[in-house]
């Protein structure tokens, strides 16, 4: 058990000195090339699927989630937990239910955040419905499950090099956040799962 906790602590070090490495490359090959020639990577890789998230009703919601049945239960997150669904029009969303007592500006942060960036490392927030009490945050679903699966499961197994690109396109991502024209976003929650 100890050895395994330490070739995970091994493999996670060498990711994130991974990331680090191609940042600093990424940092000094955009220092090289002249400002009349660089063409912004962030905004070429910029996808515009649609403006702005939509308003989706609680019915939506409900239905998508079959009532929040537990078979549809994805995991727990700071601000709520996290349900699997399908809206009326075939789009496979993950839902996020956040309980307003006390996380209500989760909710609106993500929203005025996120509802516009589109990129093909992040997820999309793809709507949202505010109700009384509960919030919920709509997202697209990611079709092969969580890293954390594909990392830490036993069924699955990652090779090196699929790893890699798994890293650099998660630098590509908080890059492009990072970079994003319409104003620097932080994500300070990064996680696997």
């Amino acid at each position: 058990m100890v050895l395994k906790a330490v070739w995970v602590l091994i493999g996670t070090v060498g990711v994130v000195l991974i990331l680090i490495f191609i940042t600093i490359w990424h940092l000094f090959k955009r220092k090289s090339i002249p400002n009349e020639l660089r063409i912004d990577d962030a905004s070429e890789d910029f996808v515009l699927e649609e403006p702005d998230c939509k308003e989706i009703p609680l019915k939506e919601i409900y239905a998508a989630t079959n009532s929040f049945n537990s078979s549809n239960y994805i995991g727990q997150g700071i601000a709520g937990k996290v349900y699997k669904g399908v809206l009326s029009n075939g789009w496979h969303v993950a839902i996020k239910h956040i309980l307003k007592d006390g996380h209500a500006e989760t909710f609106v942060r993500e929203i005025t955040s996120l509802s516009h960036v589109r990129h093909p490392n992040l997820v999309t927030l793809r709507g949202y419905c505010e109700e009384e009490d509960d919030c919920f945050l709509v997202y697209e679903l990611c079709p092969n499950g969580s890293l954390s699966e594909w990392i830490f499961g036993k069924e699955k197994c990652l090779s090196w090099v699929q790893r890699l690109e798994i890293s650099i396109g998660s630098a590509r991502g908080l890059w492009f956040l990072h970079a994003y024209t319409g104003g620097c976003i932080v994500h300070r929650d990064i996680k696997v799962n």
